[in-house]
């Protein structure tokens, strides 16, 4: 991390990709369940959190 500008484009990024065969293995059953096999990604766990839009 540094306090210099620079392009978007030359930034780092972490890409994280489930596929449907993951997701299959998981068992994971809603979007949230899905997203919270990727790391360093919050996804909602409360039951009320039907939308992963908003909570």
């Amino acid at each position: 991390m540094s306090r210099q500008e620079e392009k978007l484009a030359h930034a780092a990024a972490s890409i994280t990709t489930i596929s449907a065969s993951d997701i299959r293995r998981s068992g994971a059953r809603t979007l949230p369940e899905t997203l919270r096999m990727a790391p360093n990604l919050a996804a909602p766990r409360d039951a009320a959190c039907s939308s992963a839009t908003s909570c």
